[in-house]
């Protein structure tokens, strides 16, 4: 009898031990003990990430994959809803937010961003056979147009404060915001820079157009849970190395450079 609990002992704590790691973190472990990263990502911010057939694609998606190789880790993607991104990792359900996501002081204040790797910025996207409605930035903010945003993204923070006379219409998905704004239901959408000109060189047709100016400037950073300070060490280091022998220009010339397919 006293063999079998020492037995069943000896099991539940390497049971407790391949499931967590030094961190606290709770990042779950492979069979082989290989760390699994859990990465939170929106269904649809292309070309950063997004889902297509059931995969999960974009500059993210590659940098997660390497990122996770050097580490030698084991990449899990968690898509959600962007809005839900800072709640899941502040519950410690996701252990980093690849998802194209801006540094903010208020995002500051709920988790840890890692060393910016892009910058961007808001720009507005409306349909072609208007283009000459909106020359330039400053057209956008006439008083008449409907704009529609992607929820809890900086581009709905900035339509927010600085176009209060508009019609706003806030999405939960950026892909929601396009389709509305194809069948004519709002005139413009804002988003970042690198999803606007992705979207319009997707339309085979030109029937959206990307607006001439940006109307921000921001850093783009992977985020962690506060208190992980080993993640966040090791994700910069790989950082600094990337930026160091060219390996993050390139990942990021494949997606956002003009596309080619």
């Amino acid at each position: 009898m006293a063999l079998r609990c020492t037995v069943c002992l000896l099991a539940v704590l390497a049971a407790g031990c391949a499931t967590a790691d030094s961190t606290g973190q709770g990042q779950d472990a492979d069979p082989v003990g290989v760390r699994v990263l859990r990465i939170g990502v929106s269904r649809s911010a292309p070309p950063l990430i997004y889902e297509e057939d059931g995969e999960t694609r974009g500059l993210e998606a590659d940098m997660a994959r390497r990122l996770t190789a050097e580490l030698n880790m084991q990449p899990r993607f968690v898509p959600m809803f962007f809005p839900n991104l800072i709640f899941e990792i502040r519950q410690k359900n996701i252990d980093i937010i690849m998802a194209g996501m801006s540094i903010t002081p208020a995002r500051r204040r709920e988790v840890a961003f890692a060393e910016p790797y892009m910058i961007v910025g808001q720009q507005a996207l409306v349909r072609a056979d208007e283009a000459h409605l909106y020359p330039n930035t400053e057209a956008v903010r006439t008083p008449s147009a409907r704009i529609a945003t992607e929820a809890s993204t900086t581009g709905n923070a900035y339509v927010t404060r600085h176009m209060t006379n508009a019609t706003r219409t806030v999405f939960p998905t950026l892909a929601a915001a396009v389709e509305a704004l194809e069948r004519g239901l709002t005139d413009i959408v804002v988003t970042d820079s690198t999803a606007a000109a992705w979207i319009a060189a997707d339309r085979d047709d030109a029937d959206l157009i990307v607006v001439p100016g940006l109307f921000t400037e921001e850093s783009l950073a992977w985020a962690v849970h506060r208190d992980d300070k080993r993640l966040l060490g090791e994700i910069n280091g790989v950082l600094r190395k990337w930026k160091a022998d060219g390996t993050l220009d390139q990942m990021i010339a494949r997606w956002v450079s003009p596309r080619s397919d």
